[in-house]
């Protein structure tokens, strides 16, 4: 594949050009602007260079590619850094997000009751899996071994349940609770959709002010600018942020608790 990334990348219909990938030889961005034709607007150049054509290139990535992840590993130190996990702790997404009010107090309200509903759904719906079906017939099972090997024991009264109607009981009920998580995750999708937008807008402003703020500082002093860990940490969780609002598709077990993690505290 030809590496030179800016004869690659096209103009699409509307005459705007979808980002050239602002790491030179990461052929896997440019073949996906080559072979899609999507349109994202590319912000002027101003005093955070390397931020605003990270944003632009996760803005074109998360409009195209699938996997949010794949052919990440091709992009160089910018990037390669971002893999850390202690940059996404809930500590320092408390941190980054201190100064931002992401919902009233209302909506704050609604989410933790739906988180605290989801919670103890998923705790029922585990009482209802395929695997506590098996364990109850074993344990059904051993109870009467017991009894049949004590000759002073007396069987009892009743039907013994057979696997099969475990596995139907089981299987009924755990598909039941799973409606249940559906219409939380219905309810609470909107709102954390706001939030997680919400925090997205802020992270990309701090990633434009730190880089702004730290080449500043480097110029003063005669040095190369090099991206700060508080940069990679505003990076990373954008990266997150923006995989939340691409590919969260109302899963059952994804929850408020789950997609809003270190962001809002809804214990």
């Amino acid at each position: 594949m030809n590496n030179n990334i800016e004869q690659q990348t096209p103009t699409v219909d509307t005459g705007k050009l979808v980002p050239s990938v602002m790491y030179p030889g990461n052929p896997y961005l440019a073949a996906l602007a080559k072979a899609n034709k999507v349109v994202v607007d590319i912000p002027p150049p101003g005093k955070s260079p390397t931020s605003d054509q990270l944003i632009s290139d996760l803005e074109y990535h998360y409009a195209v590619e699938t996997d949010p992840f794949k052919g990440f590993g091709k992009m160089p130190k910018e990037l390669a850094k971002l893999s850390g996990s202690g940059l996404t702790k809930p500590s320092t997404r408390a941190a980054l997000i201190q100064d931002v009010e992401l919902l009233d107090q209302e909506k704050l309200a609604t989410l933790k009751k739906l988180a605290t509903e989801h919670a103890a759904a998923i705790v029922e719906q585990c009482k209802w899996s395929p695997v506590t079906a098996k364990r109850d017939f074993e344990a059904q099972r051993a109870k009467l071994h017991s009894i049949a090997t004590d000759r002073s024991a007396t069987m009892p009264d009743g039907q013994f349940r057979t696997r099969e109607s475990f596995q139907e009981e089981y299987a009924d009920k755990n598909r039941a609770v799973g409606e249940r998580l559906k219409l939380i995750v219905a309810e609470a999708y909107p709102i954390c959709m706001d939030a997680i937008r919400q925090i997205e807008a802020h992270l990309k402003d701090l990633l434009r002010n730190v880089e702004e703020s730290d080449r500043e500082i480097a110029t003063g002093y005669d040095l190369p600018w090099e991206p700060s860990l508080l940069w990679h940490a505003a990076a990373r969780n954008l990266l997150v942020a923006r995989n939340d609002i691409r590919h969260f598709t109302g899963r059952p077990d994804q929850g408020p608790a789950q997609l809003l993690s270190g962001f809002i505290n809804l214990n």
